[in-house]
């Protein structure tokens, strides 16, 4: 998120703060399971780090070996950025740590396939639903410090 670039970037300062955000959290978390260990990590804390882990894993480390992950246009760029936030944004609960990691974990498999599929295409808008629906059925609903990101 970071970038030493002397160019503006394509998506609004803010929000990429908010999400830059959950990345340090994450990172800071994951620092902190290394010493106490995954058992002595909050549920709360624990979700922190699965966001952070997923917008670092879908969004930051493209696949270069994918034909359409390799290069993608800025339009989708904004787009997926924003189907993010909206994951960021919500407030996930969870029975315990382990149904959280499998949840995250196959929706950073249906991110991966949704960033591999052809812009707009049926497989694309396939999964979009599917990530869509995964979210609101585990959402129970938005950080309100968030919602202005989301406008």
């Amino acid at each position: 998120m970071d970038s030493w670039s002397k160019y503006k970037g394509i998506i609004d300062e803010e929000k990429v703060g908010y999400a830059h955000n959950f990345m340090r959290r994450g990172g800071e978390v994951e620092q902190m399971m290394k010493v106490v260990g995954e058992e002595g990590t909050s549920i709360e804390d624990y979700i922190v780090y699965l966001k952070g882990d997923l917008i670092d894993s879908v969004y930051f480390q493209q696949n270069s070996f994918d034909e359409v992950d390799a290069a993608v246009k800025p339009e989708r760029q904004i787009y997926t950025f924003t189907k993010l936030l909206v994951i960021l944004a919500s407030q996930f609960s969870f029975p315990d740590k382990n149904e959280a990691r499998i949840w995250f974990s196959r929706l950073r498999q249906k991110f991966l396939d949704y960033n591999g599929s052809k812009w707009q295409d049926a497989q694309f808008k396939k999964l979009e639903k599917e990530i869509e629906d995964a979210v609101k059925n585990q959402s129970k609903g938005l950080d309100k410090a968030a919602e202005k990101y989301l406008a």
